[in-house]
């Protein structure tokens, strides 16, 4: 089975993008620990962090799961008509003798 004719999963790069906005989030909480506990910003993520951490977190495995599910479908479809390059050709049930024979 030749990979690069393997279709594109678009899933993939969803899950690498939440995933790099959750390290950003970790990154904020971080600072935030070390900054000035006052600013707005870091009310806003005092405030809103569990809800923030856990919608991020649902995101990731959601694509992910998602993301596995596509690959394998796609790697079943081309495994299935890996064969000969062709897909499968239907074959006659009974071959029927030539007339006058």
């Amino acid at each position: 089975m030749n990979v690069g004719n393997k279709p594109r999963n678009p899933m993939f790069p969803a899950v690498v993008a939440l995933s790099v906005v959750f390290v950003v989030t970790i990154l904020a909480f971080v600072v935030l620990i070390l900054g000035e506990p006052k600013a707005p910003l870091a009310r806003w993520l005092n405030r809103h962090a569990t809800t923030l951490i856990v919608a991020e977190v649902a995101g990731i495995l959601t694509t992910g799961f998602l993301a596995l599910v596509v690959d394998r479908r796609q790697t079943l479809r081309a495994a299935r008509h890996a064969g000969d390059g062709e897909p499968p050709q239907p074959t006659p049930k009974t071959a029927e003798p030539p007339p006058g024979a």
